[in-house]
């Protein structure tokens, strides 16, 4: 009989620590959800911002292209330039 009650002071004891893991298990996955909830958050910051950049060479583009434009033989001033 003292067998039996040593095997189920031991099963009780695994089971105890087999939660305990668990617990811990849980504990980590909620850090691991915490950080990737973060980096969904800096990836979109990330997305916004080249969007912005994109913007702003659209507009460095179009104003050279302006520029381009107004020295071009075929444009405002043509004759005056030497190209």
């Amino acid at each position: 009989m003292e067998s039996w009650t040593r095997a189920f002071d031991q099963g009780s004891k695994d089971l105890h620590n087999i939660s305990r893991a668990m617990t811990e298990i849980e504990t980590d996955m909620r850090i691991i959800k915490v950080q990737m909830d973060g980096m969904n958050i800096n990836t979109a910051g990330l997305n916004q911002n080249f969007a912005h950049l994109n913007r702003q060479m659209d507009a460095m583009n179009y104003q050279v292209g302006s520029i381009r434009n107004r020295f071009s033989p075929m444009g405002m001033m043509r004759g005056m330039m030497p190209w």
